[in-house]
C-alpha cells in the first residue's frame, strides 16, 4: 500500500475525510499543541455568558374563557378580534371616551423573549391636538358570561411619549367576551 494511502487510512478514524488533514496541517499548524484544558475552559465560559443572557417578562396571558373572580382588580390590557403577539396583526378598535367613541390601534411589543406590560397599549389613531390618546391600561370591575366590565386607564402624550397628566383619567366601559382573545395580566 502506498505511504499516502496509509496516511489517510490511519487519519480517517480522527478527522472523517482525507482531505482534512491536509488542511488542518496547512492552516492550523498549532492545532496540534491546542490544550484540552483551554477548550473545556473557553467552552464554560461560553455556557456561562449565554446562560446570563435571560429574557425577561412580567405579563402572564389568558385566555377570554379562563378569566375567573381572581383576575379583579389588577392592571390588564386586552388583546382584541386577532391575537396580536409581537405585532405580527395589529387590530383596531373603538372605545367609548367621555361622550364619544374613539378609534384605537394596538400597540404591541411582545416578542416572546422581553414582554413588558407598560411597553403595551392602545393608541388613537387620530390626534388630539398635538396629543395622542393612550389607553395605557384596564382594570377589570366585574365578569359575567357574555361581558367583562372595566375600568379603563387613559392619557394624553406628546410627539415625544411624554403624558400630558401625571395621573390618568378613568372611564368605565365593558367589553364583550367574544371580541376578546387573550387578557394581558401584570405580574407586578
Amino acid at each position: 500500500m502506498p505511504a499516502q494511502q496509509q496516511a489517510v487510512k490511519r487519519c480517517m478514524p480522527f478527522f472523517g475525510h482525507p482531505i482534512i488533514p491536509k488542511f488542518k496541517d496547512k492552516y492550523f499548524p498549532t492545532l496540534k499543541k491546542f490544550n484540552k484544558r483551554f477548550f473545556y475552559t473557553l467552552l464554560c465560559l461560553i455556557i456561562s455568558f449565554c446562560s446570563f443572557s435571560q429574557d425577561g417578562s412580567d405579563i402572564r396571558y389568558v385566555k377570554t374563557v379562563d378569566l375567573n373572580e381572581t383576575h379583579v382588580g389588577p392592571k390588564v390590557q386586552f388583546d382584541f378580534y386577532n391575537r396580536s403577539f409581537g405585532g405580527i396583526k395589529i387590530d383596531t378598535v373603538l372605545i367609548a371616551v367621555t361622550d364619544k367613541s374613539i378609534k384605537f390601534v394596538e400597540h404591541r411589543d411582545d416578542d416572546g423573549f422581553n414582554n413588558w406590560f407598560y411597553r403595551q397599549y392602545l393608541e388613537s389613531i387620530d390626534s388630539i391636538g398635538n396629543f395622542k390618546l393612550r389607553l395605557i391600561y384596564s382594570k377589570i370591575k366585574a365578569l359575567t358570561r357574555d361581558e367583562i366590565r372595566v375600568i379603563n386607564y387613559f392619557n394624553l402624550y406628546d410627539k415625544n411619549n411624554e403624558p400630558l397628566f401625571d395621573t390618568p383619567f378613568t372611564k368605565q366601559n365593558s367589553y364583550r367576551r367574544k371580541s376578546i382573545v387573550e387578557v394581558l395580566i401584570t405580574g407586578d
